[in-house]
């Protein structure tokens, strides 16, 4: 509907200015003609020089007088310039023989332009030809010529500034409403939590009465990982929307645990999956361990999710650029893999490929590696049926770190 009216405005506009064209125009040459006449009686008078001198003076639009070999002999209200700056004017009292040659050459292509506008003006005498008015249009003419494209400019531009402003102002709600929801999970866990880690404390003590307590304490302490775990969740939720601290420290020990964590648990999805880790040397850098954790975690679950066969395999590797001074960390998989027209999209917050879960995940590791960390995250390969790898690059010195 905003294209129709946008259109019908447009094509009205352009018929109003193109008829306010034609009457200046027909105005221009009435006066052309006038002033052509005049001149052609008053040619061997003195009066000559006061059609020049007080008439044309008063003209807004150009006019060029030639012979007839069409040499410029006078002229009025010409500039070099689009602007009318006097610096751009070409004064009438200079002969033409006394311009340059590059002046000379312009005029006479100025006479071609003018000429296609407004077919030149004989000067006659006796029905002798002597010489020609040539005019062109008064600037506001041409300026109305650029009018309709100006406005498509204006409102084209517009449009474009209501959408962008459009879209920022979504992303900011979507923003708050991510960050309330993440430090409200972060609340709503602390409190079982607490309990949890009460009771296993007390099923420790009472335990360990008892001759044989190896198995349950092996038991126990399980527990007691996944409830760390969760905790760990908890302190992630709660930095979501406040600037993290980053310390200095190893990815590779970092990238390990976190492999060692999941490969434990590998049987519990029912697949025969394995999980190596290729680590390079690579210096300490500035990182936040909790949510760079979770950004691996993430992609390590997603690349589960996309393993729809019983034999699947996950790779993650790391190196060290000391030319960029960037580390490179890769997760690949053997999965479902994706088309490359949704190789952003995935990052976008909401968006899914699951029929469960909110599209936060991707998201909010996007977040972390580029805001908190300086750092970069991306697919750097996918086909659909064969896999995906996704590429982390991380400085290792964050701007913010050289800021402080």
């Amino acid at each position: 509907m905003t294209l129709v009216i946008f259109a019908v405005f447009f094509i009205i506009n352009w018929v109003f200015i193109h008829v306010l064209q034609k009457q200046y125009r027909e105005v221009t040459d009435k006066e052309a003609r006038l002033y052509s006449i005049a001149i052609s009686e008053q040619l061997h008078t003195s009066e000559l020089n006061w059609v020049f001198a007080e008439i044309l003076r008063k003209t807004k639009f150009p006019i060029i007088i030639t012979d007839k070999l069409n040499q410029p002999v006078n002229w009025k209200n010409i500039y070099r310039g689009v602007i009318k700056f006097e610096k751009n004017r070409i004064p009438e009292t200079i002969g033409y023989h006394h311009l340059t040659k590059r002046n000379q050459d312009w005029f006479k292509q100025l006479i071609v332009r003018l000429d296609k506008k407004n077919k030149p003006l004989q000067l006659t005498n006796k029905g002798v030809i002597f010489g020609y008015f040539h005019y062109g249009d008064i600037s506001i003419i041409n300026v109305l010529a650029w009018m309709p494209f100006l406005e498509f400019a204006f409102l084209l531009l517009f449009l474009l500034f209501g959408y962008y402003g459009y879209q920022v102002l979504r992303s900011g709600e979507r923003h708050i409403l991510w960050v309330a929801l993440a430090k409200e999970t972060a609340h709503q866990m602390g409190t079982p939590l607490s309990s949890l880690m009460g009771w296993m404390e007390l099923l420790k003590s009472r335990i360990m009465k008892f001759p044989d307590h190896e198995k349950p304490m092996e038991i126990l302490n399980e527990m007691d990982g996944d409830i760390s775990r969760l905790t760990q969740v908890s302190i992630r939720f709660s930095h979501i929307g406040s600037l993290p601290k980053l310390d200095k420290q190893s990815l590779n020990t970092l990238v390990k645990s976190t492999a060692d964590y999941f490969s434990n648990r590998l049987p519990q999805y029912g697949k025969k999956i394995e999980l190596k880790t290729d680590l390079q040397k690579l210096p300490d850098i500035w990182i936040n361990k909790e949510l760079l954790g979770w950004v691996l975690e993430n992609l390590i679950k997603n690349a589960l999710d996309s393993i729809p066969h019983k034999h699947g395999l996950i790779k993650i590797d790391t190196n060290f650029k000391k030319a960029e001074n960037t580390v490179y960390m890769h997760v690949e998989d053997n999965g479902k893999g994706v088309e490359k027209e949704k190789w952003k999209k995935i990052f976008q917050t909401g968006y899914s490929t699951k029929k469960r879960g909110w599209g936060l995940g991707l998201s909010l590791a996007r977040r972390i590696v580029t805001i908190y960390h300086s750092g970069r995250i991306g697919i750097v390969w996918s086909e659909p049926g064969k896999g995906t790898k996704i590429r982390i690059k991380l400085p290792v010195q964050p701007e913010r770190v050289k800021e402080e």
